[in-house]
């Protein structure tokens, strides 16, 4: 699978980054940390998968997102944890590897499906499948 990062978070794009490094049949093609930047590749590149910061201060946002092909899956990846009880954000390293690790091969694995199903071209599963 072909993906990029849409982040402007650092330490995030290092920790997917890695994660993507670590996955089998996962290429990272390219790292943004603005949608502008993310919008030009995505024109002349073909890309599987996007791991996308809907948080992110860019008000492109939303159209950055309707403009993504519907044969790419987007997994979105929130500013903050839900695992972790504070009201602070907190700082990537409070999250357990293990945990960040399972919600990412997760979302993974689901887009491993979604992809398999738009290449047996069922032309209905484009109406069926949402995930965060």
């Amino acid at each position: 699978m072909k993906c990029i990062i849409v982040n402007d978070d650092s330490e995030m794009r290092k920790t997917i980054g890695k994660l993507i490094g670590h996955s089998r049949g996962m290429k990272l093609l390219s790292v943004f940390n603005s949608t502008s930047e993310a919008a030009l590749f995505l024109r002349d590149n073909c890309v599987d998968l996007v791991f996308f910061d809907i948080q992110m201060y860019d008000v492109k946002n939303l159209e950055f997102i309707q403009n993504i092909s519907e044969r790419t899956f987007v997994i979105y990846i929130p500013e903050f944890s839900p695992f972790v009880n504070t009201t602070k954000k907190p700082q990537l390293e409070q999250l357990s590897e293990s945990t960040i690790a399972k919600r990412f091969k997760k979302g993974v694995d689901e887009a491993r499906i979604f992809l398999k199903l738009i290449k047996k071209e069922k032309p209905d599963i484009l109406d069926d499948y949402f995930v965060i």
